[in-house]
C-alpha cells in the first residue's frame, strides 16, 4: 500500500488530489491519499472540503507548522 500525506496551508488542492487520485485508479494501486489541513483560512477549508472528504482529511484547529 502506499499512502501519500500532503500538507495544506492556505492552498487549493483540488487539481492535485484530482490528478493523484485517477493516475492511482489508473495505474490500479493500492494507495490512500491523507491530506492534513494545517488551520487553513476558513475559504481555504471551505474549498479543500468537498475533494478532502473523499479520503483521510485532518483538521487542525491550530497551525503547528512542521
Amino acid at each position: 500500500m502506499i499512502s501519500i500525506c500532503i500538507p495544506i496551508y492556505n492552498f487549493d488542492v483540488t487539481n492535485l488530489v484530482e490528478t493523484l487520485s485517477f493516475q492511482l485508479k489508473t495505474l490500479n494501486i493500492f494507495s490512500e491519499i491523507v491530506l492534513i489541513d494545517d488551520a487553513s483560512d476558513v475559504s481555504f477549508r471551505e474549498l479543500n472540503e468537498k475533494i478532502c472528504s473523499e479520503h483521510h482529511y485532518i483538521k487542525l484547529d491550530k497551525n503547528i507548522n512542521r
